[in-house]
């Protein structure tokens, strides 16, 4: 079967200067990685704090480039893509951050961020753009009335959703949710995690979901990747990894999860 996504053998160096002679000192924040995804399929990035998900998350996206080692998208490696291409690669690949007020223009009324992308692109007439946002505002249980306001007027959890409708205003297949849901309470959590999957059934999306959490990762993954030190330490079936951990390391985190009541996971 055709992947849509392709890391092989991933590497990141940093190099950093310290102490007070400036020593320079390399940081290896990724190791020789490789991991893949198929259409429609969602895998969680686990592990805690710089581990290395975000490092792996900015190269796939081109916001960084890799020491060593390739990503193809589509059978292409991103590498090899043209600059007249790039703008297609962008909008085919969506972000989707933790802090969705810092991604948002504060100045800009919400209706005119969310409509900013599709129309900019030609992908759509303003007439169909707004069209399809005020569906997509509807399938994610928000009021239109909101577009009105400026994000510093919404919540946390609205914003979240409108930041998801923003990355499917333009028709991606894969999206990369990097912590998303980790400030928010649960009930939001719950809700959007249950967005995510509906978007995946009903749209064939391809989703690396990113975080520290693998309470929240075990409700929405088919697959996981466990990352520790930029090593990729143990991948499995979600299912898998959590009745039978290999790793000492995923046997930890395994035991450290707390229940996320409220989401029906169906397989």
């Amino acid at each position: 079967m055709k992947y849509l996504l392709e890391v092989k053998d991933l590497k990141k160096d940093y190099e950093i200067r310290k102490g007070i002679f400036k020593r320079r000192e390399t940081v290896h924040a990724v190791k020789n990685i490789s991991f893949k995804i198929h259409r429609g399929q969602i895998v969680g990035l686990a592990g805690e704090s710089g581990s290395g998900k975000t490092t792996v998350a900015k190269i796939i996206t081109k916001i960084e480039a890799p020491t060593c080692g390739s990503v193809q998208f589509n059978g292409v490696r991103i590498d090899n893509i043209k600059e007249r291409e790039f703008l297609k690669y962008r909008t085919d690949i969506q972000m989707i951050f933790q802090n969705p007020f810092a991604s948002m223009n504060p100045k800009l009324k919400l209706k005119t961020s969310l409509l900013e992308a599709p129309v900019i692109n030609k992908l759509y007439l303003k007439k169909e753009a707004q069209d399809r946002l005020i569906n997509f505002m509807k399938e994610f249980g928000l009021k239109p009335e909101i577009l009105k306001r400026f994000p510093g007027e919404v919540s946390g959890g609205e914003l979240q959703r409108l930041s998801i409708i923003r990355a499917l205003s333009v028709n991606p297949k894969f999206l990369i949710a990097d912590e998303i849901v980790s400030a928010l309470d649960v009930p939001v959590q719950i809700r959007i995690l249950k967005l995510l999957k509906k978007l995946q059934k009903n749209y064939k999306l391809s989703i690396l979901f990113i975080s520290h959490d693998l309470s929240v990762i075990k409700n929405i993954a088919d697959r996981v990747v466990i990352l520790k030190n930029g090593n990729i330490v143990e991948e499995n079936l979600t299912e898998k990894i959590f009745l039978n951990p290999e790793h000492e390391y995923t046997r930890q985190l395994v035991n450290s999860v707390p229940s996320l009541n409220g989401l029906c996971r169906n397989r």
